[in-house]
């Protein structure tokens, strides 16, 4: 049996992973979900840190990150010990590899753009309408206003510097057709920055809701011997 950690992207919070959850636990594995401080203007990276570590607390946690958690890996690899990452159409600031490299930390151009950003009265970045239907694109009828009901505005962070990772097992997990995180970066990025190549699987930006199922199925394979 294994334990994933799932840390979720923007906007969101544990309630995205409660369809992916049950297909785990019937493959016979466990999952724990957190609420990041993502609405929390006084939060920092390190802030996110401390909710993970507090929540997955086993080194033996497989730490799945989605999307824009991607960018708080480099640091919980850096305090925490765990060994085996598996990010999904996540940002990858630095790598195993070393620097310098051609892909960005981060996509150019996300769910959000400058002509799509609206923000509320603390300056956080709110998911409209336009957005959700991005990030639940190839969801089930009703997901976009299921998803609305819960969304959270999303303080901006800045992207992490290039650092070099621990070495640790990773895995790249992304929809063939991701609309909000291009898949020519993803293939790039994964190369230069962590040597290894991104695993399609059809579907778009969440999976988890989309297609929990063969998520599921997913991250059992790549779950290491020990």
């Amino acid at each position: 049996m294994a334990v994933f950690g799932l840390l979720h992207g923007a906007f969101e919070g544990a309630w995205v992973w409660e369809f992916l959850t049950p297909e785990l636990r019937q493959l016979g594995h466990d999952a724990i979900a957190v609420d990041l401080p993502i609405n929390d203007i006084t939060a920092g990276w390190d802030d996110h840190v401390d909710v993970a570590l507090l929540a997955f607390g086993d080194e033996d946690t497989i730490v799945v990150a989605h999307s824009r958690s991607g960018r708080m890996v480099p640091r919980l690899l850096e305090r925490g010990k765990f060994s085996d990452v598996i990010l999904l159409a996540a940002s990858i600031p630095g790598g195993i590899l070393p620097p310098p490299y051609q892909s960005g930390g981060a996509p150019a151009a996300g769910a959000v753009t400058a002509q799509t950003r609206k923000t509320d009265s603390l300056g956080r970045t709110v998911c409209t309408r336009e957005v959700a239907e991005r990030l639940f694109d190839d969801c089930p009828p009703g997901t976009v206003d299921w998803a609305l009901a819960k969304v959270r505005p999303q303080h901006e962070l800045p992207v992490p510097d290039d650092t070099r990772w621990p070495d640790v097992r990773v895995a790249y997990v992304f929809g063939e057709q991701e609309p909000a995180v291009a898949p020519e970066w993803i293939k790039l990025a994964c190369r230069e920055r962590l040597g290894i190549e991104a695993l399609g699987m059809p579907g778009g930006h969440s999976l988890f809701v989309s297609r929990p199922a063969e998520l599921a199925r997913t991250l059992d394979s790549l779950v290491p011997v020990r």
